[in-house]
């Protein structure tokens, strides 16, 4: 794999359009590990359409976006390998316990994980001794938390977090925010929570007026 120490985003003049409505528009920026970023404004207004396509779930209208590390454009079918997603959308197996779900993930991932690496996650976000029980039995606070565990189970370079919090009580953001300040990450943050904004080094505002 290239040499993630100097990985980056970039983004030049992204944008997305519904038909004849702008989501977003000319959104330029460049991030590194270390570094973070919130995207900010009123729903509607773009920001979980960025977030997707910054993931390639969603094909940009115009612009370009690009993964570098070690200073080489990465090609679409290797930025997964950088990169952590974290959203209210995304869906976990409820007839698998915990554990078969992260067993599943790492399997899709082509990765190789300890039962260690696992328990150490689990235990970071609360869930320690939780992972043989169905997911069906998870608050949906403790599911949340497990798409964190999940995301993180590959060490990424990239975090996309779609309101990352939006779900969890007090304890769970804590633990969200203290898992992400343990790591060297270039980090994106969709919210509408201005207090969430604040834990970004600076912030794009979408729509009215914004990008």
């Amino acid at each position: 794999m290239t040499d993630p120490g100097t990985f980056q985003l970039r983004t030049d003049a992204l944008g997305k359009s519904f038909g004849r409505r702008l989501i977003c528009r000319s959104v330029t920026l460049e991030l590194a590990l270390g570094q973070s970023v919130a995207i900010v404004g009123p729903n509607g207004s773009g920001k979980s359409t960025f977030v997707k396509m910054l993931a390639g779930l969603v094909r940009p209208d115009h612009g370009t976006f690009s993964y570098l590390a070690g200073g080489v454009a990465l090609k679409p079918e290797q930025r997964f390998r950088y990169l952590g997603l974290v959203s209210p959308e995304l869906s976990l197996y409820e007839e698998l316990t915990a554990n078969e779900n992260l067993r599943f993930a790492a399997d899709v991932m082509g990765l190789t994980v300890s039962n260690p690496e696992i328990d150490g996650l689990m235990d970071e976000f609360g869930l320690l001794g939780r992972g043989h029980d169905y997911v069906r039995t998870y608050s949906s606070g403790m599911r949340h938390r497990l798409k964190f565990v999940a995301a993180l189970l590959k060490k990424p370079q990239l975090m996309l977090l779609d309101e990352p919090t939006v779900m969890l009580d007090d304890d769970g953001a804590a633990r969200v925010w203290q898992a992400l300040s343990r790591r060297s990450l270039a980090v994106v943050i969709a919210t509408n929570d201005s207090a969430e904004a604040k834990r970004a080094d600076r912030q794009i505002v979408m729509g009215a007026g914004g990008a």
